[in-house]
């Protein structure tokens, strides 16, 4: 059984996805949300699998929502599920935390298959736009954040203010220690400072958590 939260804030699409994930019998929707306070809130009372978030919400916007939903719910997997389909959303997102980014026209089956893709611990990416991020990659152009963090960094800093070892970000994020160890020592690094702690103290004053 594969636990759907379902973050969009136009009513119609909701039902459209429900009705794609009612055909099959491993989903079970446990919540819809319309804005980033029902969607943590729904996060935190359902505790479900996968996260469908659009990224254009009312207030707080659905790359936030990932952020702040990420850090209270980390057994949680967002999938971005927009119509913005440009490099810088797509970025964001991954930046962010989600497991997933694809275009809302998608058909039924690529939407399932990337439901399930991503509710098993894999990164998924609509066929459509994963050339975007191939031709960034091709120019060596990679996800920056703030101090020149790349995505992969950032999500990783994200878990060291909780005490998390490397083991445990590893489980995460779906990585071995032995990057998690790379990851902590380059972001340790661009910031400036000597240990997990310092970094985390950072991390927490210029808002990158």
């Amino acid at each position: 059984m594969i636990r759907i939260l379902l973050v969009d804030d136009h009513p119609l699409v909701r039902e459209g996805l429900v009705a794609v994930l009612a055909d099959e019998p491993e989903f079970h929707v446990i919540g819809e949300a319309t804005t980033a306070e029902q969607a943590l809130r729904q996060a935190e009372l359902c505790h479900p699998d996968v996260v469908l978030m659009d990224v254009r919400l009312g207030g707080t916007d659905g790359i936030e929502t990932t952020t702040q939903l990420l850090k209270r719910q980390h057994g949680a997997r967002v999938l971005v599920f927009t119509n913005s389909n440009d490099e810088a959303t797509m970025l964001s997102a991954f930046a962010a935390g989600a497991r997933g980014f694809m275009v809302k026209d998608s058909d039924a089956a690529l939407i399932r298959l990337a439901i399930r893709y991503v509710a098993q611990g894999g990164t998924f990416v609509d066929p459509r736009v994963a050339g975007k991020l191939v031709a960034l990659a091709a120019k060596g152009t990679p996800a920056r954040g703030p101090f020149g963090l790349s995505y992969q960094e950032l999500r990783v800093l994200r878990f060291l203010p909780l005490g998390y070892s490397n083991r445990e970000i590893g489980a995460e994020l779906g990585i071995s220690q032995e990057t998690v160890k790379t990851h902590v020592r380059n972001t340790l690094r661009k910031l400036g400072v000597p240990d997990r702690a310092k970094a985390a103290a950072v991390a927490q004053r210029e808002g990158l958590l």
